[in-house]
């Protein structure tokens, strides 16, 4: 009986927009052992890896991840080389080749556990830690990939249509610098002038603050 593979080699090619240069570069690199490590994350079809590169003595970060058909709906990776390079295609292949359909419809068919709680403490640590907005490394951390006033309705509006975009995806991930947007611009350059207007109209004093969670590990504030 043929294995039926979660990642299908038609997937690679149309990621890579039959781009067979790369791809090939892709082989090259798995056959000569070039793939270091992978690991698969069944519940949120999300595979990670590490793959060296050609001439240096250096490893680069691939993330990829896969929607229920087997499409790369988004990659990430460490490569300077951008979208061209040739080590999502090796950590790609070596996927189709090594995970089965049956690893995620066994971890599918495993009953979910009760979820791990947030302790106070660690709500708490988060809050002091992540206190600087976006100026604050630790801040873009913790937002990435959790529900935020600023992408709450987007995932709504996607799960009513039944279709999640790969931009969706990289809005919750961070990989979209919005910067540039004005509507942000406006609020950052407003800010104190809004906080001092606050302090005053309401005769309270206000305390610079970051993330808080939920104990569900959500954002609350």
């Amino acid at each position: 009986m043929a294995t039926k593979h979660v990642l299908k080699l038609s997937a690679i090619n149309t990621f890579h927009e039959n781009e067979n240069k790369i791809i090939r570069k892709g082989e090259n690199a798995l056959e000569s052992g070039h793939v270091k490590q992978m690991g698969f994350d069944a519940e949120l079809l999300t595979i990670r890896g590490q793959v060296s590169a050609s001439m240096k003595n250096k490893d680069y970060k691939v993330e990829i991840c896969l929607n229920k058909d087997g499409d790369i709906i988004l990659a990430n990776w460490s490569c300077p080389r951008g979208i061209k390079c040739h080590h999502i295609a090796a950590l790609a292949l070596f996927a189709h080749y090594n995970i089965a359909a049956t690893d995620v419809e066994c971890v599918w068919n495993i009953p979910k556990g009760k979820p791990d709680e947030v302790d106070d403490a660690t709500v708490t640590k988060v809050a002091e830690l992540t206190t600087g907005q976006s100026q604050n490394e630790k801040w873009i951390l913790v937002r990435k990939y959790r529900l935020t006033a600023s992408n709450f309705g987007l995932v709504l509006d996607a799960q009513k249509r039944g279709r999640f975009p790969p931009s969706l995806f990289k809005r919750l991930s961070g990989v979209y610098n919005l910067e540039g947007v004005k509507a942000i611009q406006w609020g950052r350059l407003h800010e104190k002038v809004a906080i001092e207007h606050f302090k005053n109209t309401m005769n309270l004093e206000v305390q610079e603050t970051g993330i808080w969670l939920t104990n569900s590990g959500l954002l609350f504030g």
